[in-house]
């Protein structure tokens, strides 16, 4: 995961257009125990990420300062879906309100564990 920075020059593609985002990744794959798509309360589809306990204070100090800001959730510099940090978080997160569909989330949970020849497809 990397902050989305609208002035930087270090830039990914998503759906179409490019995406600056600040080097390094505040959340690498190392940083992940578990990914699963799930449906919310209101049966949404969700990404819920469970990161190492070793991790949570770096992530937590690192997302407090980010709240309302612009991340970008990429695999291999390919950019999987783009999201506002809602409040901090340390030990899980969850990307919700994605309008993504049951079967994109999970190909998204897929891709992030096996990884693959290209990413999920987004709309």
């Amino acid at each position: 995961m990397r902050e989305v920075d609208p002035d930087g020059r270090a830039t990914l593609q998503w759906q179409g257009r490019s995406i600056a985002v600040k080097a390094p990744p505040m959340l690498t794959s190392a940083d992940i125990v578990d990914v699963r798509a799930e449906l919310d309360a209101a049966h949404q589809p969700v990404l819920e990420l469970t990161f190492r306990k070793e991790s949570a204070g770096r992530l937590l100090h690192a997302t407090e300062a980010l709240v309302g800001k612009q991340v970008a959730l990429t695999v291999d510099d390919h950019v999987l879906s783009v999201a506002t940090i809602a409040g901090p978080f340390g030990e899980s997160m969850q990307v919700a309100g994605t309008n993504m569909s049951v079967a994109e989330v999970h190909d998204m949970a897929r891709y992030i564990v096996h990884g693959g020849p290209a990413p999920p497809q987004q709309r």
